[in-house]
Order: structure tokens, then sequence, then C-alpha cells
């Protein structure tokens, strides 16, 4: 089973994974199996458990993202998809939440979990591939911007060569990555206020400088 590559955004899918439920469940089901037999495993050890857990979420992330694509809602949200999500998976996230309601931690969230400085979040990676986005579409002509890596880096209060560096890991991401029912003309406007909006996010929650201080303050603060 392939790993999940840990800098590739969730939305759009990871690029050469499926993009469909039924592909999709097929990584899905595989990882399901791994993480039962790590679960009954006496001697695992909490690397082996944090792997599998990891895979195991990231593969059902990955069924409910294909779920979610606009090709699965032809019709719109309110038609009816061509895939359906599996009540397998229904049921697990369900009894999952079940466990948060009693104020409990379920066992393969628990063993999910890392310690130290965490990896970006879906949310952030979203914006993270906002921003690759944007870049794309000022090259490509869709948006007035000679200069599209520094207007990132100022609008989401980072460094360049972070920029730079989220471009190279994501150059496969496109406009129509998040715009697929609009036509190209339209593209560079609701880039530039995606892009703008994320920045917005990312300079509050991300990583920037900004975000990070607000943190520190409030640890400071006692919360």
């Amino acid at each position: 089973m392939p790993r999940l590559p840990s800098k590739v955004v969730r939305e759009p899918p990871w690029k050469g994974f499926p993009d469909t439920v039924a592909g999709s469940l097929v990584e899905f089901r595989k990882a399901a199996q791994i993480l039962q037999r790590v679960q009954y495993k006496a001697d695992a050890t909490k690397v082996e458990r944090g792997n599998a857990a990891r895979d195991f979420f990231a593969f059902a992330s990955l069924v409910l993202r294909a779920y979610c694509l606009p090709k699965n809602w032809p019709d719109g949200a309110d038609g009816t998809p061509r895939e359906h999500v599996p009540l397998t998976l229904v049921n697990f996230v369900a009894n999952q939440f079940d466990y948060l309601t009693t104020g409990r931690l379920p066992e393969p969230m628990a063993d999910a979990l890392k310690q130290g400085r965490h990896a970006a979040g879906p949310d952030e990676k979203r914006d993270m591939a906002i921003a690759a986005a944007y870049i794309a579409a000022a090259r490509a002509g869709q948006v007035d911007d000679s200069s599209p890596i520094q207007t990132v880096a100022r609008t989401y209060g980072i460094d360049p060569r972070t920029v730079k560096g989220w471009r190279k890991a994501l150059s496969w991401v496109s406009p129509s990555d998040f715009f697929p029912q609009k036509p190209p003309h339209e593209h560079g406007s609701l880039m530039r206020q995606a892009m703008l909006d994320a920045g917005n996010r990312y300079s509050i929650a991300g990583r920037s400088a900004k975000a990070v201080l607000k943190r520190q303050r409030k640890r400071t603060d006692g919360g």
C-alpha cells in the first residue's frame, strides 16, 4: 500500500491517488486491515500503532474527499451523488464522535497523535494550495501580478522562500482544482480573492510570524 505524501494537500485530492470513492476504498480497506492487525498485535510499538492509525485516517479522508468532489455531484449539492460512502465508514465516524461526546479520545485517534511540532492540518494545507494555484494563475496570465510569490509572501506574512517551496511541492495544483465549474476567464478574479482570504486565515491561524506570536502571547497570558 503506498504511503500518502506528507506535504501534499487534501483538497484537491492527492496527486497520484484515486479521486473516486470506489478507487479510494481499495486503499482504505488495506489500511483498515493493517490497523486491525496492529491493534491486536501484543508487542506493537507506539510508532507502529501511530503509523497505522495515521494511514487509516488519511485514506478514510481520501474516500470522503472523493465523495465531496463536484464530479460526484453532477446535479449539484442537492442532487444525487454518483458514488456513495459505504455504511461501514459512516458508522465508524459516528462511533468516533460518540466517544468524543463522552469526553474520551478514541483509541485510533489517540494512537494517531504526535508529540512536538505538528504537521500542517487540512485547512492550512488548503491555504497553501490556494497560494500555489494563485501563482499558477498569475504565470498563466489569468491574474495581473508580475510578482505573485512576493504578493503571497506579503499576504500570508511569510518568507518568499517558503512560498517558493510550496509552489515547488504543489506544482500540479491549478485554479481549476478549486473552481472546476467556472470558465478559465473567471479564474483570475476568483483566485485573487481566494488567495486574499486564505492569506488572512493563514496569517492568523497558520505558521506566520504573526500567528506564532499570537499563540505565544496566549500561552503566556494563561490561555
